[in-house]
């Protein structure tokens, strides 16, 4: 077992993902096997091929299930890297909410088109501090189902990309700031793009929960608590 919890975290301290497969009956209840994000074993032995094929759809939802397979009963439960927070805009809001997401576990990549603000000396424990045109700074870094992406960002045709391609994609929380007025107006402008209504229901716009927030550090906060209740299905 201890060699598949090494082999586990190796797996996520590269980025990538896999599953554990854990038999829960009969007389070798629970042995262990390490699988891919395929189904491919990495470490252990002898998982049922029907179980291994369950594995890319725990990954997608991002939960564990029980599985069949050979007449055993498997608990296979996602292994991922640790969740992600994209931050676009390095405004004073930024400067308190990265290193709070960063103290609470996320692997927080901050975004800017301006390099005086997209500075690595503001964000110490960053996984990563780029300048660049926001959408494809943030197609480098990648959206997925662990993914959270916030946005500061004032400009309305560079954010209407990213949302776009944040809402498009699995990622678990998409947030914008904004007045309530200027948020409809976000959303009559992706909608006018072609962003499917269900979509547009996942975006969290004004960004925050309702707390009377009004400096940038209790807005951090606001925007850290929304993320953490959508990512636990509670938003």
């Amino acid at each position: 077992m201890n060699e598949i919890l090494a082999a586990a975290r190796a797996l996520t301290a590269a980025g990538d993902r896999g599953a554990m497969a854990t038999l829960i009956d009969g007389p070798e209840a629970g042995r262990a096997v390490l699988v891919d994000e395929v189904g491919v074993i990495l470490q252990g032995h002898d998982l049922p091929a029907a179980v291994a094929a369950v594995v890319p759809a725990v990954l997608e939802q991002g939960k564990p299930r029980v599985a069949e397979g050979d007449d055993s009963s498997w608990f296979i439960e996602p292994v991922l890297p640790p969740p992600k927070l994209i931050v676009l805009g390095a405004i004073a809001a930024a400067d308190a909410l990265v290193p709070m997401a960063i103290a609470a576990g996320f692997a927080t990549h901050v975004i800017d088109i301006r390099d005086w603000l997209a500075d690595e000396g503001r964000f110490p424990g960053a996984a990563s501090v780029r300048c660049g045109v926001p959408i494809e700074m943030l197609q480098e870094v990648g959206v997925d189902v662990a993914t959270s992406v916030v946005s500061f960002l004032h400009d309305a045709r560079l954010e209407d990309e990213v949302l776009i391609e944040s809402l498009s994609r699995p990622a678990r929380y998409t947030g914008s700031m904004g007045s309530g007025k200027s948020s409809s107006a976000k959303r009559e402008r992706l909608a006018a793009a072609g962003v499917d209504p269900t979509l547009l229901d996942r975006l969290c716009a004004p960004i925050g929960l309702s707390i009377g927030s009004k400096t940038p550090q209790e807005m951090a906060v606001a925007v850290l608590a929304e993320v953490v209740a959508v990512g636990g299905g509670r938003g």
